[in-house]
């Protein structure tokens, strides 16, 4: 009828119309698009899809240790089983706790027999954390004992003890005129014994 009233209201029709279907169906979309994302899926996704990425997720951020088989190997068999005995476990925490008392047993103005005899324990203790690793590799194996970190900084203060070991022989032998400066670093690391401590109370 070319009435501006009918042409304003159907031109208004048309726009609002227009705009909120539009912006309730880009809604719907960001809100859908939303909680996907939250979940941390994708819309794009499968079922199978998401699944096959969560049981990727699992894995690679697992916390699962590795743990040994029993060898067949009659000797290494035999470590095996020393090493998962009660006995040997209770035997390492009353080295580790007796290691921890004898570095904190020093004094100023120690007689030189003193000084000895704690440096024969030290020797014993270096020999007795030695063959703990040795059996503890001979069971597992290298290639699960290096895997464990705390295995690794176990080995790490067996090795600096024996080079302090060797260090102090041939200082005895008076050969080679080693630094002291390397000594007194070698036998810091006596000290880090305590941090074992520290691991079986945590």
């Amino acid at each position: 009828t070319g009435d501006p009233a009918y042409m304003g209201f159907f031109f208004l029709f048309v726009c609002l119309a227009n705009f909120l279907g539009l912006g309730l169906f880009v809604g719907v979309l960001c809100d859908h698009f939303s909680n996907e994302a939250g979940k941390g899926r994708s819309a794009f996704m499968t079922d199978e899809q998401i699944h096959w990425i969560e049981t990727q997720k699992s894995v690679l951020f697992s916390n699962a240790v590795v743990r040994a088989r029993a060898p067949k190997n009659l000797y290494r068999k035999f470590c095996w089983k020393v090493v998962r005995s009660k006995i040997f476990n209770f035997i390492v925490t009353a080295l580790i706790l007796g290691s921890v008392v004898l570095t904190s047993i020093n004094y100023k103005g120690e007689s030189d027999e003193y000084v000895a005899n704690v440096k024969a324990a030290n020797q014993v203790f270096t020999c007795l954390f030695t063959i703990e690793a040795v059996l503890k590799i001979s069971g597992d194996g290298p290639k699960i004992y290096f895997k464990r970190i705390s295995c690794c900084f176990d080995f790490s203060l067996v090795c600096t003890s024996l080079l302090d070991e060797l260090a102090s022989g041939l200082e005895l032998a008076g050969g080679l005129g080693l630094n002291t400066d390397v000594l007194f670093i070698l036998r810091i690391f006596r000290v880090l014994r305590v941090s074992r401590l520290l691991r079986l109370l945590g």
